[in-house]
């Protein structure tokens, strides 16, 4: 009877002859452990913790996509305590990585956009989108022409922009949503030659014009000017 009484059960749980589980008990049940190994295909996914009348059970997994671990999950039986942490993965190239628990009381998701292949913007979010910020990288032809960031609401936007012209530099944009605040600085090529360096702004304000005129190539005058034309100074190399 006394042997009864302190009898101990421990045992190792196979699956396919593969080790999956070890299990620990007394026979009145008065303590029982479970320690489970959870295997997909052969790999090892999660590990499982409980007790017989699962007073205390935990779960934690790795969740995969083709092979790939895209996913922590951790959880317990009355979903109490839940946290999954995902990674993901867009043809096997990482994009995101995505953060929650079961009620969404916390949410964060913060994901990379690929255009074909390249990264282009940086997204970062909450399920409410109560903080949302979105720096993007815009692209002409594989060539980076600008930076965006905003918010949804948009009140905060910013934009710079290069700007091109069959590859060439010739510009740059910075402006605002609301235009409070607007600068274009860009270089006036001609026949690949630059001819001309423009900065204003959107109401005007500021604007100033300073163009070097080409006759068959060669300089033949300066010229500068403000859009109402208040300053206005040319000089001119006459060649005969």
């Amino acid at each position: 009877m006394t042997f009864l009484f302190y009898c101990l059960g421990t045992r190792l749980v196979l699956f396919s002859g593969h080790p999956l589980g070890l299990t620990f008990w007394t026979p009145n049940w008065s303590y029982f452990l479970d320690t489970r190994l959870v295997l997909l295909s052969g790999h090892p996914i999660g590990l499982t913790f409980r007790t017989p009348e699962w007073s205390y059970f935990l779960d934690t997994r790795l969740v995969l996509l083709f092979g790939h671990p895209i996913c922590l999950t951790l959880w317990t039986l009355d979903w109490s305590y839940f946290m999954d942490t995902r990674l993901v993965l867009l043809y096997g190239h990482a994009i995101g990585l995505t953060f929650w628990t079961p009620d969404w009381s916390y949410f964060l998701d913060t994901r990379l956009v690929l255009l074909s292949g390249h990264s282009i913007g940086l997204t970062i979010w909450t399920p409410d989108l109560s903080y949302f910020m979105d720096t993007r990288l815009v692209l002409l032809y594989g060539h980076p022409i600008g930076l965006t960031s905003w918010t949804p609401d948009w009140s905060y936007f910013m934009d710079t922009r290069l700007v091109l012209l069959s590859g060439h530099q010739i510009g740059l944009t910075l402006w605002t949503s609301d235009w409070s605040y607007f600068m274009d600085t860009r270089l006036v090529l001609l026949f690949g030659q630059p001819i001309d360096l423009t900065i204003w702004t959107s109401d005007w304000s500021y604007f100033l014009d300073t163009r070097l005129v080409l006759l068959s190539g060669h300089p033949i005058c300066l010229t500068l000017r403000t859009p109402d034309w208040f300053y206005y100074l040319d000089t001119r190399m006459v060649l005969l």
